[in-house]
């Protein structure tokens, strides 16, 4: 099992922040580490911290793709 946690948003046009979302997360990767499941809770924060919404649970299941690297770095 894995977890993490990811907060802060912004517009992406304007860079404007506009408060912080709080996503906690479990996650279980398979055996072979081709897919995973995962279950989240998140809430959303104004800028000043005040709570707009709380509680916003979600499932997810993904899948590992191929990629092709480019040489490029950042």
């Amino acid at each position: 099992m894995y977890g993490f946690d990811w907060n802060g948003v912004a517009n992406p046009q304007t860079g404007t922040f506009l408060g912080t979302q709080n996503v906690n997360c479990t996650m279980r990767l398979s055996r072979d580490g081709r897919t995973f499941e995962a279950v989240s809770l998140a809430a959303r924060y104004e800028p000043v911290g005040v709570l707009l919404v709380g509680g916003l649970r979600a499932t997810e299941t993904g899948e590992r793709i191929d990629v092709e690297r480019i040489p490029d770095q950042p």
